[in-house]
């Protein structure tokens, strides 16, 4: 009885799922001469027949033929393959869009009507030739790989939702949604689209993080689009101890950290366009905006509370700012999680200007190496060491110094535990990789131990340090 009420699901669950399959359609030809003809009609379908040529050119066994409805497919891809082939298009245009990829061989591409939807991929080394009305669109190149065909190339689009969870020390838990948005695109390796956002609330308070990235593939032309913000609104916590190297903390006091404690709402948007040279050297350049604004009544009497009237500030006035990034990175790691091998440098340059009164221009610039190596037991002890250094030019807040702390490359400290116009630091790291594939009870991973090494300092103007703060110790990885 069970599987009778089934059967009645059937034929939507059928057409559902050939709906789904028929939105994209790829069709193959063979490796010896093939003709294609590609009827637009004038309800908008399309009629695709595939067919093998004699010596004489005169059809011998065809192939392939198949009515498309432009209300459920949007996107055919003909595939012709090796050998001489023959493309003919007649009829007005359609709403689907039709993709030709010639392949190896002297393809002919004959138009007999309306094929601006139509786009032809070829090479240009090939005898190649187009007659009748030339209205395609074309992308012939010098490149083999523009006739390539990838047989389990289709990738689907992709949607989830999860729990996004954020805990720090002092910025205490934060649980909210999470979406992760995925779409694929023709020729747009390994995706045409990727954002991710979520949204989390602090328990106890309303804080809010939203933060958003938005990774758009080959938008202009070979160009990629990349979309980030960062929004920690109406307050975020974050500890600041001073300017300077010596700073002190005093812990003899229960509680004491809270009064370096300070309550900001702070936003950093960037639109970038990025240009990948080859799959290890990228540039990125575009404007960034920065908004920030210390909340008066949260941090009366605070340590940065009393700097700030001290130096006569506003502590209280919103700065925003509007400028300029630009970044060059060098990637060679074997690994982008546990590399073993490789080398990654990352080189950077902003420059913002005040959009009001009390908002200074300013100019940051830094860079970051790492190198990573397993020569002395490969695949199992890694050893990764790190520089890095940066600057900020120009009558920079407290919000853009340059910081070092747990989170900024210095362990064994604090967070935001020193604070100045520039900082330089060193990270050294042995790794020991008990294996590659086991059992760790919910899942199968990798998981080892580790010893670090940070050391670092920061620089402010009328400060005589010669001090190095080290931190170290050891953990374990998973």
């Amino acid at each position: 009885q069970a599987l009778k009420e089934k059967r009645n699901y059937f034929k939507d669950e059928m057409m559902r799922y050939y709906r789904f399959l028929s939105s994209t359609v790829s069709i193959t030809g063979s490796n010896a001469k093939d003709q294609f003809t590609i009827l637009q009609n004038a309800d908008g379908s399309v009629t695709v027949q595939g067919s093998q040529s004699d010596s004489a050119q005169k059809i011998s066994r065809i192939l392939y033929e198949r009515k498309f409805d432009p209300r459920v497919t949007k996107e055919i891809r003909i595939y012709g393959l090796e050998g001489d082939d023959t493309f003919t298009f007649s009829g007005e245009k359609s709403p689907i869009k039709i993709r030709v990829i010639g392949g190896p061989g002297s393809d002919e591409f004959v138009n007999h009507g309306n094929a601006s939807n139509a786009h032809v991929y070829d090479v240009s080394f090939e005898k190649n030739s187009f007659s009748g009305d030339d209205n395609f669109k074309k992308t012939i190149t010098d490149d083999p790989e523009n006739n390539s065909y990838t047989r389990l190339g289709y990738r689907y689009n992709s949607f989830s939702t999860s729990l996004a969870v954020e805990y720090s020390f002092d910025g205490g838990l934060f649980l909210g949604p999470k979406v992760k948005i995925g779409t694929q695109a023709f020729r747009k390796d390994p995706y045409a689209s990727k954002q991710v956002m979520f949204i989390t609330r602090r328990i106890g308070s309303a804080a809010y993080h939203i933060k958003y990235t938005g990774d758009f593939e080959k938008v202009f032309g070979n160009t990629d689009l990349l979309v980030e913000s960062d929004l920690q609104l109406p307050t975020v916590r974050t500890l600041f101890f001073g300017l300077g190297n010596n700073t002190e903390f005093s812990e003899t006091q229960p509680g004491a950290h809270k009064n370096y404690l300070v309550h900001y709402n702070l936003a950093n948007v960037s639109v970038a366009a990025q240009n990948v040279i080859n799959p290890w050297l990228r540039f990125r350049y575009g404007p960034v905006f920065q908004y920030f604004k210390v909340d008066a009544n949260e941090n009366q009497n605070n340590h940065a509370f009393t700097i700030y009237h001290a130096n006569n500030k506003s502590i209280d006035s919103a700065r925003l700012y509007a400028g300029l990034g630009v970044s060059m990175d060098i990637n060679t790691k074997n690994d982008e999680l546990i590399p073993t091998r490789g080398v990654a440098l990352n080189i950077y340059g902003k420059s913002l200007a005040g959009l009001n009164r009390i908002s200074n221009a300013v100019t940051e610039t830094g860079g970051h190496l790492s190198l990573y190596t397993d020569f002395i037991s490969r695949n199992h002890l890694i050893l990764s060491t790190s520089f890095g250094a940066s600057k900020i030019f120009g009558n920079y807040e407290f919000v853009q110094a340059q910081y070092l702390g747990f989170k900024q490359n210095l362990r064994g400290f604090r967070f935001d535990r020193f604070a100045g116009r520039s900082r330089a630091y060193n990270n050294t790291e042995l790794r020991w990789r008990f294996g590659d594939d086991i059992n760790l009870g919910l899942f199968r991973g990798s998981f080892g131990l580790l010893a670090f090494n940070d050391v670092g300092r920061v620089w402010v103007e009328n400060e005589q340090s010669k001090r190095w703060h080290d931190g170290y110790g050891w953990g374990i990885w998973i």
